[in-house]
């Protein structure tokens, strides 16, 4: 029913949340040293 399809929507939801929650600081560490590794050739 429609009530299933939103029930199984919002179960991926809580789901795909709770990955970024548990993968924020990797993707902000990723995120920081990415323009590192870009600028540095340039500098050298």
């Amino acid at each position: 029913t429609w009530a299933d399809v939103l029930n199984r929507a919002g179960l991926g939801m809580e789901v795909m949340h709770e990955r970024n929650a548990h993968n924020f600081p990797l993707d902000l560490a990723s995120a920081e040293a990415t323009p590192v590794a870009l600028t540095a050739p340039s500098i050298g």
